[in-house]
């Protein structure tokens, strides 16, 4: 049987709330004010989580708690490299706020810093950086390929088919967007009728308490 000391070391014992490893104290990764925590490889994948899509996890928010993060504990978990990438980001969605009419909604390239205004419902966006100029699929967050003008001979046939065949997987992320907000809809209407046992509203654990669900597209 574990003595009172070994029950209180590791009732204090600091956990990564993602892969649940145990930390130092004073680690590096992400801690939010609820006492959240999150390992430094788990913040780094946070962190490449924000840039593949800065809409959906703006504000920045503990994946645990929702509770909003403090700016400069997520800033500091970027490398160098990224810290140019993120201030661009962070000022156009500044501005957006000024601009965006109702309709309208920021979209970001997967792959670089490009911003765009574009109608709300919007799924793919064309990257006019120069040094970047791919496709995205606004779902999936993955390049989609790009298509030629012309497509003469034999092999151009077959270049134009497979990219026809590649093309018909984002049409069906699409497909498969429309079909989860049916059920995130009817999952949330359904979150808000009382237990008629114990009276609370929302999903519950075994103790009866109610908790979140958290999605990749979620904010966080």
């Amino acid at each position: 049987m574990a003595s009172n000391d070994e029950k209180k070391g590791k009732s204090k014992a600091t956990i990564c709330g993602s892969c649940q490893e145990e930390l130092e104290p004073d680690h590096s990764g992400i801690q939010c004010v609820q006492g959240h925590h999150f390992c430094p490889v788990c913040s780094q994948n946070i962190v490449t989580m924000f840039f593949s899509d800065p809409r959906s996890y703006t504000p920045l928010k503990c994946l645990q708690c929702n509770i909003l993060l403090n700016v400069s504990v997520f800033e500091r978990q970027l490398e160098p490299h990224q810290i140019e990438h993120y201030r661009t980001i962070m000022l156009t969605l500044v501005y957006a706020k000024d601009i965006l009419t109702e309709g309208e909604e920021l979209l970001h390239c997967s792959f670089c810093s490009y911003a765009e205004i574009r109608p709300k419902g919007t799924d793919f966006l064309y990257c006019r950086h120069e040094d970047c100029s791919k496709v995205s699929c606004l779902i999936c967050l993955k390049e989609c390929p790009k298509f030629e003008e012309n497509y003469d001979d034999d092999e151009d046939e077959d270049e134009f088919q497979q990219k026809t065949d590649e093309m018909e997987k984002h049409f069906m992320c699409v497909q498969l967007k429309d079909d989860k907000k049916i059920i995130d809809d009817a999952i949330e209407q359904g979150q808000k009728l009382p237990c008629p046992q114990c009276g609370l509203a929302g999903m519950k654990d075994d103790g009866r308490q109610p908790f979140r669900i958290f999605d990749k597209k979620r904010s966080f």
